[in-house]
């Protein structure tokens, strides 16, 4: 997918591997999204759940998970080659900040946008929450570039948002995606269970 080049890489990795036990899945998300899938995963594993099982499991797995990246400082995704310069422009000029996802072939796209650069964690919320049916269950996976706060206020009001919560983390941005975040920037993945 267009994200990176670490899916090829593994791809040519399990080649060389005379290992019929190694699946490469193309998870098409990012960070946190990422880190959902592996633990769904890995629970299976720990339910005794096959290879096969998992690998058979791994489409619905990666279709209910979603991901949600809000950047407050856009230079950075510009630099980065993910957004042409118009787009800033236009963002600075409207003072809105695009809420970026990655769309069915692993690229990114747009999901929304937030008007202001302040309140981000509550304006953050209201997108996630209003993506979420409130008969489902999900797992929550929240990723801060250097902005612990930020993070926590938004996992706290996700967590008073919606009532059916099976999980909900919260750490530090997957590097990758932090540099071309930037600091300041939020990502949240949801995860149908």
């Amino acid at each position: 997918h267009e994200m990176s080049g670490t899916y090829q890489s593994a791809v040519n990795a399990s080649r060389r591997v005379d290992d019929s036990s190694i699946t490469v899945v193309d998870g098409l998300s990012a960070s946190v999204g990422l880190g959902l899938i592996v633990m769904k995963a890995a629970e299976l594993a720990r339910e005794g759940r096959n290879h096969n099982e998992i690998k058979e499991s791994l489409f619905q797995i990666i279709t209910s998970t979603n991901i949600f990246i809000v950047v407050p400082d856009l230079s950075y995704v510009v630099k980065g080659g993910r957004l042409p310069g118009w787009v800033k422009t236009v963002a600075d000029f409207l003072h809105i900040r695009p809420i970026m996802t990655t769309k069915n072939d692993g690229s990114m796209g747009l999901a929304g946008a937030i008007m202001g650069t302040t309140n981000l964690p509550e304006k953050m919320s209201k997108f996630i929450l209003g993506k979420m049916d409130t008969n489902k269950s999900y797992n929550i996976s929240i990723g801060h570039s250097n902005i612990l706060a930020d993070g926590e206020e938004l996992k706290e009001l996700i967590r008073k948002g919606h009532h059916n919560l099976n999980s909900i983390h919260l750490q530090d941005m997957g590097c990758a995606l932090g540099v071309h975040a930037g600091p300041g920037s939020l990502a949240t993945a949801i995860q149908t269970v």
